[in-house]
């Protein structure tokens, strides 16, 4: 014969009508096994939260609807919090956004520049033909045709070549470049470079102005004297690095791109874009870089 059984107490019953009954009004020992709520104004023992939600609002609505309240009132606060949070996010990734913009209008402006002052190059560049002739041909490849040039020359030959080596650079990053380069901008990267990349160990320099005017410095290779217009070859060879560098070890946003902003503050963050901004524009706009180098390697 089949029998039926309380899920709680396991007591047995003939029919599904005795355990209906059983359930809906159970004697105390199946009370007890059973997750129950207990009303803390009366006192009274109910099984399930609806049962307690609907007594409560009978029994104490006062008691009811401030726990209501304050259930709301914590939402609406942890809302608003989250609210603020994304509004930070937002007005972050708008200056990245103008800044990108920014950025990118600037080199076209400079690719078009670049072009005039390519066009200039090359008009100066066939005015000094014969005179690079004459060099390939003479002993002293390194001599130039002017008395400036020949103690440039003279000067640059008496000290050791100008490392640009990749790795070089990154150990002189690694080892020297701090916090207080990186917020002084682009004058900051300018006093690490004459530091640590074109000064020797004795404090002379190793790439110097040979023509202030134009920005034309020289420096010495295996192939003799260099000469590099507008500081070309330098900040080539220099800002990817310096870039990398700052990305990898100083660049904070790697911090609050995870969503802790809790740190920071729109002064702090302000500050920081307008120097990262500053030193990324070095390679498109060398002009500030060249200004506040070529004084001090004339």
């Amino acid at each position: 014969m089949e029998t039926y059984n309380c899920e709680y107490c396991n007591c047995t019953f003939k029919t599904k009508a005795s355990v209906r009954t059983h359930r809906s009004r159970p004697p105390k020992y199946c009370l007890k096994i059973r997750e129950e709520k207990t009303c803390m104004h009366c006192n009274k023992t109910l099984l399930y939260n609806e049962s307690m939600d609907a007594h409560e609002r009978k029994c104490n609505p006062n008691s009811f609807y401030e726990k209501l309240k304050e259930s709301y009132e914590s939402r609406l606060t942890e809302l608003t919090r989250v609210n603020d949070k994304l509004e930070m996010k937002l007005r972050i990734l708008n200056k990245e956004h103008d800044r990108e913009l920014e950025i990118q209008r600037d080199n076209y402006d400079f690719k078009l520049k670049s072009k005039d002052e390519r066009i200039e190059e090359l008009l100066l560049d066939r005015n000094d033909l014969s005179n690079k002739l004459y060099k390939i041909a003479s002993k002293d490849t390194t001599i130039i045709n002017n008395s400036g040039g020949n103690k440039i020359t003279q000067y640059l030959n008496q000290h050791p070549m100008l490392n640009l080596d990749p790795e070089f650079i990154n150990e002189q990053l690694t080892q020297n470049f701090t916090k207080t380069h990186f917020l002084k901008g682009t004058r900051g990267v300018v006093d690490f470079t004459i530091e640590h990349i074109i000064t020797d160990e004795n404090g002379d320099k190793l790439y110097v102005a040979s023509d202030p005017s134009r920005n034309i410095f020289r420096f010495r290779t295996d192939d003799g004297i260099v000469k590099d217009m507008n500081g070309t070859t330098l900040i080539k060879e220099l800002h990817p690095r310096l870039m990398s560098f700052i990305h990898e070890n100083i660049f904070s946003l790697n911090r609050y791109k995870n969503g802790d902003f809790d740190h920071l503050d729109e002064t702090t963050i302000e500050k920081f874009f307008k120097k990262l901004h500053e030193i990324q524009s070095i390679n498109n706009k060398p002009d500030s870089f060249i200004k506040v180098l070529t004084p001090q390697i004339v």
